[in-house]
């Protein structure tokens, strides 16, 4: 996929842009020259404990030193925060033109659904991917007017934000669209937006228990394909624990851990593995005495 059109965006602060002073709030800013126009584009936002909120925009014109806003209010974040696969949410942002007329409606529902990894020119990355429906209806002289939806993906990549985005055409119908808009992260070389707090599940396998049968002790081997939280456990056939193998913060690779059974009688056992955000691996191995 081409695009045809880039940008260079800079992460400032808010307070050092001329347009600062009227978005109080704001403690985070994106601008993009376009420098055949001679106009400033700057995008303010909010970023707190809980979610990435939209503000405003702002246009400065170079030359003549002046400039024009429009604001957003917007009952939710457009990102929440902390970004974990399964979650979602719905945000209504009202758009309000440069004379603080009502310009459009946006009805948003997003949904992390999915999480694996991204790859480019730039290197492999973890990621999650954010789904948004929208349902835009366009006002003229305060009167809701033309109603529009569309699709978009944003693939989130914890330390850089979006790196790929991907929005259908207007009025697409399906969220499995084959036409649309294509745009990527190509260069990082200036200021970054802060760190986005991001949950993202990590690989699990689990290799066949040796030796199996055993007595007294068998090996289990797991492997991570990134750092994770992991909790091996044991089952006896009745859905009592009768040991934990592993309880803590792995890295990536694969390890051993060993389930003793000493203590316990002969029989059928079952060992599960789990990983935040991801379904639970279990086998049988049998201790014969």
């Amino acid at each position: 996929m081409v695009t045809e059109i880039s940008d260079i965006g800079l992460w400032v602060n808010p307070a050092d842009t001329p347009l600062g002073t009227e978005f109080p709030d704001a403690n985070c800013c994106r601008s993009v020259a376009d420098e055949e126009s001679g106009v400033v584009i700057y995008w303010y936002y909010n970023l707190t404990g809980n979610g990435f909120w939209m503000m405003g925009i702002g246009y400065w014109l170079v030359e003549q030193e002046q400039g024009f806003t429009g604001y957003f209010d917007c009952n939710g974040p457009v990102i929440q925060l902390p970004l974990e696969y399964g979650s979602s949410w719905s945000v209504t942002f009202t758009s309000y033109g440069f004379g603080g007329e009502i310009s459009s409606v946006t009805d948003a529902d997003f949904t992390v659904d999915a999480w694996g990894t991204i790859t480019d020119f730039m290197g492999t990355f973890a990621c999650l991917r954010l789904q948004q429906f929208s349902e835009s209806t366009e006002y003229d002289d305060g009167e809701p007017g033309e109603v529009s939806t569309e699709w978009m993906y944003q693939w989130m990549v914890p330390g850089y934000g979006g790196i790929v985005l991907i929005d259908s055409q207007q009025n697409e119908p399906e969220e499995y669209f084959t036409i649309g808009n294509f745009s990527r992260l190509v260069d990082l070389s200036e200021a970054v937006l802060p760190d986005l707090p991001m949950v993202i599940p990590t690989k699990i396998t689990m290799g066949t228990a040796f030796p199996n049968p055993f007595n007294p002790s068998t090996q289990i081997p797991v492997e991570l394909a990134s750092p994770a939280e992991l909790l091996i456990q044991a089952y006896d056939l009745s859905g009592r624990r009768v040991a934990t193998l592993a309880d803590g913060s792995y890295g990536a690779g694969e390890q051993l851990f060993q389930f003793e059974g000493k203590e316990l009688a002969s029989g059928i056992y079952l060992v599960r593995a789990t990983v935040p955000g991801q379904a639970a691996l279990t086998q049988k191995v049998l201790l014969v005495r």
